[in-house]
């Protein structure tokens, strides 16, 4: 079991569809490829200094995130199922995505992924608790992530073990979607699962016009499954609802926030009575930073859209929202 942040979860190999499987870790869940028999002994450019064995007999696997516990139990569990890991190719860099990625560089010798826009933005936010040997991924396109390189051969070419990068800015700038070779995308925090939104008061997005692209994006998308960081896998013909399901509470949070400023208040009375409105109330969480953010993108985003106004220190909804 996984109880770091405070979810007692069972953890368990969950097969998905041929080869990718998903695995509950705390509380997130984490993609799982095994790589087929053809491409796991292909030799990695990693570098002189890895620890990795070609001839290690496990079976060869890729993991997408690695949890947001750092969990010597998923060490126990890759190990009981004959799985070693080569690569991890992470989402997006928030801690309950990458936990136990200095575990399992230590017991694997495996690469970091994330995409390039990610580790940019981390680096201008001034972050420093990302792992050194994390590398760069690309943004958008097929990855093979034994070789660390893009593939940009023709698709029927495409090595057995190669990714999809799908951008889809919003949760942070660099998130992007991961595709396995089965045709599973791996949503990070792009969306919630509606049985993880039912509980979610405002869902934390650094740029909320950019997330609302990114739900659009992935409810026209046709893949087999889709697997979402927080408690779902997501068939092919449910993912519309699930999308759409993400966008009306966008719908019906812009809402309260509007309903927040019928009247001029300064913008910290705004940030307060949007928080409360959507039925955030306890005093810890209303002082959280990230809250305050999530709470400050959608009124800017509102600004930006001309719903509110700025009236000396003072917000407040447009006459045409009156």
């Amino acid at each position: 079991t996984c109880a770091g942040l405070g979810y007692n979860v069972l953890m368990e190999l969950i097969h998905v569809t041929g080869n990718t499987y998903m695995i509950s870790v705390g509380y997130a869940d984490i993609g799982l490829y095994i790589l087929p028999d053809s491409v796991s002994g292909h030799s990695s450019d990693a570098g002189a200094d890895t620890v990795w064995q070609s001839d290690n007999p496990a079976k060869q696997a890729v993991l997408i995130d690695s949890g947001s516990d750092s969990s010597p139990e998923l060490i126990s569990l890759l190990k009981d199922n004959g799985l070693a890991v080569r690569a991890v190719l992470h989402t997006h860099l928030h801690i309950d995505h990458k936990a136990s990625d200095e575990l399992l560089y230590d017991e694997f010798g495996c690469r970091l992924f994330a995409s390039v826009n990610e580790l940019r933005h981390i680096k201008a936010m001034g972050y420093e608790d990302i792992h050194p040997r994390m590398e760069a991924m690309p943004d958008e396109g097929h990855f093979d992530p034994l070789s660390g390189k893009e593939i940009t051969a023709d698709p029927l070419s495409y090595p057995p073990g190669c990714f999809r990068i799908v951008p889809s800015p919003g949760h942070t700038t660099g998130h992007v979607c991961v595709i396995t070779p089965d045709d599973v995308m791996h949503l990070g925090d792009a969306m919630m699962s509606i049985s993880r939104l039912n509980y979610s008061r405002m869902p934390y997005h650094f740029d909320i016009d950019d997330a609302i692209e990114s739900m659009k994006m992935i409810r026209d998308s046709e893949h087999a499954f889709y697997i979402a960081s927080h408690a779902g896998i997501i068939p092919r013909e449910a993912i519309r609802k699930e999308a759409n399901a993400n966008l009306e509470k966008e719908r019906f949070l812009a809402q309260i926030l509007l309903d927040a400023v019928r009247e001029p208040v300064d913008l910290e009375t705004a940030q307060l009575q949007f928080m409360k409105g959507a039925g955030i109330r306890k005093e810890k969480t209303l002082k959280l930073g990230w809250m305050h953010w999530s709470s400050r993108v959608r009124i800017e985003s509102l600004l930006q859209r001309g719903l509110i106004e700025v009236r000396g220190n003072t917000i407040r909804a447009t006459q045409l929202q009156k």
